[in-house]
């Protein structure tokens, strides 16, 4: 008995050396969060579309909306110019048109009494009274009254192509983004 107590008492220091020693362990709660992590990259940004915006028409700008870094949709207002004097030569073609207008009614009436006048000395004609020389007279001023009133209708066509431009540059006023983008440079 004294051999076999000696024996496992030289088997027990092996077994102990060759198992591991059991490690103690803690476990957190888990978090979420977000991961903010930059990265360096080469390369370039090459725009699809890219262009100079202009005025249509001439004019003191008095007024820009935009600035360097601005993004903008087709049709936001980028500037405006100051159409104070367009919209005085506006003023200035109605009523331009206006005369016009009251010129072709002047020049109509004239032609209405000419031709009444005519007719009359028409209906004269197999009666003593008639004179041929003012019947004559009578029928050129016909055709000069008529004539007047073919001079007023042109010029109230001249007098309203100013007016439509001056409508067009009073639109173009208003500088407007042809497209949706990153506004780059304003000069």
């Amino acid at each position: 008995s004294a051999l076999l107590i000696g024996a496992f008492a030289g088997l027990a220091p092996m077994a102990t050396a060759g198992a591991q020693q059991a490690a103690v362990v803690e476990v957190d709660a888990v978090l979420t969060e977000p991961l903010a992590q930059t990265v360096p990259i080469i390369g370039r940004l090459v725009a699809r579309q890219a262009g100079d915006v202009a005025a249509r028409t001439s004019g003191p700008v008095a007024k820009v909306d935009i600035e360097v870094g601005d993004r903008v949709k087709k049709g936001d207002v980028i500037a405006q110019i100051d159409a104070s004097r367009l919209r005085r030569d506006r003023q200035r073609n109605k009523a331009l048109i206006d005369e016009a207008e009251q010129q072709i009614k002047q020049a109509t009436a004239k032609a209405t009494l000419r031709q009444q006048e005519l007719r009359r000395i028409e209906g004269l004609r197999d009666s003593v009274a008639f004179s041929h020389g003012r019947f004559e007279d009578a029928q050129q001023a016909l055709i000069v009254a008529q004539s007047s009133v073919n001079v007023a209708e042109a010029r109230l066509e001249i007098v309203q192509a100013p007016l439509a431009l001056t409508e067009l540059d009073i639109a173009w006023a208003t500088i407007r983004a042809p497209y949706p983008g990153v506004i780059t440079n304003v000069e």
